[in-house]
């Protein structure tokens, strides 16, 4: 396997799983907390980490640049859960 192939195996489930958690909490079957979204996160950045230390080339920046993407999806996710609690206070 080449070097990229693992950082970029590290993108794959964060999105899945952040739409899961979030369709978990529209239907209440899950209380809405910002732990899952910060363990979320967890994901893109290894990813990115692992890209840097990685050889040079353009693959490395690619996965970096989806990494980063997947982390502004994830303060997004954290936005979501924010408005959720706020709902659900009242």
């Amino acid at each position: 396997m080449r070097r990229t192939s693992w950082p970029a195996a590290l993108l794959v489930p964060q999105p899945p799983l952040a739409l899961a958690y979030l369709f978990a909490v529209r239907a209440e079957r899950v209380a809405p907390a910002f732990a899952p979204a910060v363990a979320l996160a967890v994901f893109p950045v290894l990813a990115a980490v692992l890209a840097l230390r990685g050889n040079s080339g353009a693959g490395r920046w690619l996965v970096v640049g989806i990494a980063v993407v997947e982390v502004a999806s994830v303060v997004l996710v954290a936005a979501m859960v924010g408005f959720a609690k706020a709902w659900r206070s009242g």
